[in-house]
């Protein structure tokens, strides 16, 4: 039986043998990279100052630049989820493509409406102490970013469907409401706890994308469509 090279056509978009996307991915997150460990490197230069009248200026130069890595950290988030959008956008084009040849793949999702979140739930690593994987806790940090200005009062009463579950993914990862750390505890989870290392960002998307090929592979013969 030939197989629908239309799936696998969509399957190797999916796959992107040649890491066109990871290697730009790496490339857009290389200046933030090199911002935070220059960042790193005046921090660990600091000496505490004997004089107790330098302390305050010494508390708020490292304030301060504990701001600028929330401020990096940040965006690199915001960065890193145009490529899990890109990767869940592909991954939805590949079960279209089966749906459409009237073969649903079942054993990936057992609904024929697959949500962006099982896709995210799908291939990649739980962060421990958590019920999240790492894809969810990237993208919900991202999320945070971009729309925390608008959250009023108590996280757990946000009238926002959509920003109470952002909130939920965020407190599990070590967030919390008026804390001036919730990026640095981002990237802690995530494997960054040097906060420099925001490539680290690009091993968990790839190894994500990686692992929806192989069970969307796996799913697309089980139906008979490869």
């Amino acid at each position: 039986m030939e197989p629908n090279y239309h799936l696998l056509w969509e399957l190797e978009r999916l796959r992107d043998e040649y890491r066109a996307e990871p290697n730009n991915l790496r490339r857009l997150l290389d200046p933030i990279e090199q911002e935070l460990t220059e960042i790193d490197a005046r921090l660990a230069g600091l000496t505490p100052p004997s004089d107790e009248h330098e302390q305050w200026a010494y508390e708020s130069f490292r304030e301060a630049r504990g701001d600028e890595i929330e401020g990096l950290l940040a965006v690199a988030f915001v960065i890193a989820q145009t490529h899990v959008t890109q990767v869940v956008s592909r991954t939805m084009r590949v079960l279209e493509a089966a749906k459409f040849a009237g073969k649903p793949l079942t054993a990936f999702a057992p609904s024929t409406e697959v949500s962006r979140d099982h896709v995210l739930q799908t291939a990649s690593d739980v962060v421990p102490g958590t019920e999240y994987t790492q894809v969810q806790v990237l993208d919900a940090f991202a999320n945070y970013f971009k729309h925390h200005e608008e959250w009023r009062g108590d996280w757990a009463t946000l009238k926002d469907k959509k920003a109470r579950k952002t909130a939920k993914v965020i407190a599990a990862a070590g967030a919390a409401r008026g804390f001036g750390g919730n990026f640095r505890a981002g990237a802690e989870v995530l494997g960054n706890g040097s906060y420099k290392n925001v490539g680290v960002f690009v091993s968990i998307i790839s190894a994500w994308r990686s692992g929806l090929v192989e069970a969307l592979e796996n799913a697309a013969h089980e139906a008979a469509l490869l």
